[in-house]
């Protein structure tokens, strides 16, 4: 089983488009259930706490690599979508930067709010932003859990400046088709990719969506957005303090091999992603916005994963 809970964990089929490999759960919840499953959501102060200090370790990590790609490096207006406990909203003011949370839960918001971490509770696409004042926007671990993305890339597509910034984080629909592909064929390799899937939180897929580079280009594209960059990584470390020690070895084992296997793959052919149980897809707002598309590919998802 995968070592972190998520909100979408009911039982269910996994399947992917035929046309274009898009992963997703079915039957799929409604939109209106998602978002009150959400608002709902509740955690015990503990749990709450060690989170904070865990995310809070991982987006310092994400900083540098934010800051290269802003545009305004003074003092940039950002918003986090999905900021949960407000890891990165506490690495982001310790640079100086100016950046507002966006979440739903009542919980997760009010815990921010005794860190003095301003949120907005709700979604982006009612949050009170003007036209053209962010400078970027980051949706880390949250934007496979929307049940309309549209929505969001249309609200980023108005708040942010030209040539502004957007970061969305995925866990990687390939690498998930593939390891799941690989266990089937060879089983010996399940003892291996199970647990190397489970310490990603990907083995029972808990997310709406798994998308790859190409679906999310695509989706994110009839918004206005250019792929400027993308970096392979794995989830954020899952294990605690009181976790076993051969099970932390275990992570920090498996996770170093997910890295490997990026670098080795990048080496062997060029591609970085295949292997990369997770990716940060960074985007730029271009000029230029198309007005009429199909929202998506068209064809069913029929194929089982």
């Amino acid at each position: 089983m995968d070592r972190s809970r998520f909100t979408q964990d009911y039982d269910t089929h996994i399947v992917a488009c035929r046309r274009c490999g898009l992963i997703c759960r079915n039957p799929h919840p409604r939109a209106n259930s998602v978002m009150q499953a959400y608002a709902s959501d509740q955690y015990d102060r503990d749990h709450l706490r060690q989170e904070f200090n865990t995310q809070l370790r991982w987006a310092r990590t994400k900083i540098p690599v934010v800051r290269s790609w802003l545009a305004e490096k003074h003092r940039p207006r950002l918003v986090e979508v999905g900021s949960f406990v407000g890891g990165f909203l506490a690495a982001a003011r310790e640079e100086g930067w100016s950046i507002t949370g966006v979440d739903p839960g009542e919980t997760v918001t009010d815990f921010c709010s005794e860190y003095k971490l301003p949120v907005y509770r709700g979604t982006i696409e009612n949050a009170p932003l003007r036209p053209g004042e962010l400078d970027g926007i980051m949706v880390w671990n949250t934007f496979d859990q929307l049940p309309d993305p549209y929505a969001l890339l249309a609200s980023a597509a108005d708040s942010l400046k030209s040539r502004g910034l957007l970061v969305i984080r995925i866990p990687h629909g390939t690498c998930y088709r593939m390891s799941i592909s690989l266990a089937t064929r060879h089983r010996w390799m399940q003892r291996v990719l199970y647990p190397l899937l489970a310490w990603n939180n990907l083995l029972s897929f808990p997310y709406l969506h798994g998308y790859d580079v190409n679906s999310l280009d695509r989706l994110v594209a009839h918004h206005g957005f250019r792929r400027e960059a993308v970096y392979p990584d794995t989830l954020m470390t899952s294990s605690t303090p009181t976790t076993r020690w051969w099970a932390r070895l275990e992570e920090q084992l498996l996770k170093a091999l997910c890295r490997s296997a990026w670098q080795i793959e990048g080496v062997v052919d060029g591609h970085r992603y295949r292997t990369a149980c997770w990716l940060d897809v960074y985007y730029r707002r271009t000029a230029k916005r198309e007005t009429q598309f199909t929202r998506g590919c068209t064809s069913r998802f029929s194929r089982r994963v």
